[in-house]
Formats: C-alpha cells, structure tokens, sequence
C-alpha cells in the first residue's frame, strides 16, 4: 500500500511478495483508521485461483445451544471451509423482503434457511474427492449435533442462497429506517454467551432482531424497529447499553457501525471508553499532526 500523510510525505507498507514482515503492519493501521491517518493512493491485492467446484452445506437446529455444537466441532476439526457462518430464526424473513431480492437480484432458493430454526451455513470447495469428505463430515457432525434438517447446495444454488449472506448488512439497512447494528468481536469460546446476551438485551427492550455469526468470533446483530421514532430511540438506546454492559465482562470489542445518524449522540458507537485512547492520539499527531483528515471522524474525536 502507498499513502500520503498529513504533511504531503508519501509513504508505503509491505511489499510485492507473498511473505513479508520487515516493520509494522501499517496497511492493516491505514485501513481500520477510516481515512483519519491518511489518503491512500494505491493498493496491492493478493488474488486466489477460482476452486474447480464447490458447494455449500446448511444445517438448521431447534436451538442456539445445538447449532454451537456443531459450530464447535467443525472448529476443532481438520476442514477449513471458505465460508462459516451462524444465521438466526428471523434471517429467513429477512431474505425474503423485497429489498432483499432487489439487493442480490434473485430470491432466497427454497428451504434452505427455516424461520424456525437456527442454521449453521457452510461453503467449502476442491475437487470431487474433496467434496464428498467434506459433506460426509459435516453430515456426521450434524448429526451428532441433533441438527433438525440438511441440505447440501450445489455450485450454482449455492451461490444464489449465500448472496443473501454477503449482502446481510445491506438488507437489515434496507429493511428499516431505524436499522441499528451492533458489531460484537468477541473470543470464539465464548460466542454462545455473547449471543445469548445480545438476545436477552433485545427481548428485555421489545426489539425484534436478527444475528449473522462469522464462527470465528465476529457478530452482526441487527436491532430493527419497525418506525423511526423516541419510543424505538429509546428501546434501542436500552438495548445497546445492556449488551455493552453485558460484553465487557466477557472481554468482547463492541461498537454500533449503522445506525440512523440523528441517533449516534445518544449512542455509543465506538462502545465503552478505551484505555488505548491516549496511545491512539499519538498515532494521530504522528500521522496527521495538522489534524486535516476526517476531523473527529473516529473514537475520541480523532
């Protein structure tokens, strides 16, 4: 990467081979930096050939505590899939709306998803030999995780159904003019208790909501009042605070990336108050020591 800094000096990062590691990771700093450290002027991107065939694997569950089961035993497993993620009951209704169909320019394939159920989706590819291991263990996996139903997406119908995935964010912000969601990183083993407190925070506010879990340890959990007004305002400000307050005893990062911006004074965005805060202003007035990009654009007014 190539950037200019606050006082015209161009700089760069990394290097044009595949390992690298002389200095600091600072393409990784530019970019979560939301331009307040600099303007990019050039990006080098590592690219992968396409896989020769994939599929995709869902398997759906009564309850949170199976779909984490089998969550855990692909995780502790030797397959490495290309994609892996958790959806909630109201995931299905999501993808049906119209704006959801406008986004991905198709309808959700049917019974892939269940509103009833959670779902566990996973995308893998490689060759055929690859490919029957992978749904052999997967299948063996959900069944020992008591899954209520499978099914197995071929190349073309699983790009179509995990195009809703990808366009998760999009569509909960399409769906609702009063659309918040909240970002929660949170370590992998402690996904489920982070879950279960965003939900209970949700209920105890009166919220309808709808989750995506990156397996990992990433959560989009989408807050989606029906109407933009101070009582939806209020019960969003009450849940959101609820799930802070929750998080930070189970060591997780929470911000609130989308919301509708009359209500970002009210809410806390960046979550609770750091303690790097001071180590990330002297980043700042070594980058930007004029304070010219994106003033109070970030956390602390960065």
């Amino acid at each position: 990467m190539e950037f200019v800094l606050g006082e015209g000096v161009r700089s760069k990062s990394g290097g044009n081979v595949v390992k690298n590691v002389t200095g600091y990771d600072l393409h990784k700093l530019m970019i979560g930096s939301l331009g307040t450290l600099g303007v990019i002027t050039r990006v080098n991107f590592k690219t992968f050939p396409m896989p020769v065939a994939s599929r995709g694997f869902v398997a759906t569950f009564e309850n949170l505590d199976c779909a984490i089961e089998m969550r855990n035993r692909v995780v502790q497993s030797p397959l490495t899939p290309m994609t892996f993620d958790l959806l909630s009951q109201g995931a299905a209704d999501l993808f049906s709306t119209p704006a959801a169909e406008r986004l991905t320019k198709s309808p959700m394939p049917a019974n892939v998803i269940s509103p009833a159920h959670w779902s566990l989706t996973v995308g893998y590819s490689g060759k055929e030999n690859v490919l029957s291991r992978y749904e052999g263990e997967l299948r063996r996996m959900a069944a020992e995780s008591s899954a209520a139903n499978v099914v197995v997406l071929g190349d073309r119908v699983r790009a179509a159904a995990f195009a809703f995935k990808r366009e998760f964010i999009p569509i909960a912000l399409e769906s609702s003019p009063a659309t918040t969601i909240v970002k929660i990183s949170v370590l992998s083993a402690r996904l489920k208790e982070t879950l279960r407190t965003a939900v209970n925070a949700a209920d105890a506010n009166q919220l309808p909501w709808v989750v995506m879990a990156r397996s990992l340890g990433v959560i989009y959990f989408a807050l989606l009042p029906a109407e933009l007004t101070q009582a939806s305002h209020r019960q969003v400000v009450g849940a959101t605070n609820q799930i802070l307050d929750a998080s930070a005893s189970l060591g997780a990062n929470v911000t609130i990336p989308w919301c509708p911006s009359e209500w970002k004074p009210a809410l806390k965005v960046w979550g609770p108050e750091r303690h790097d805060l001071a180590q990330m202003q002297k980043v700042k007035k070594v980058f930007d020591p004029l304070g010219i990009f994106s003033p109070g654009r970030f956390i602390g007014g960065i």
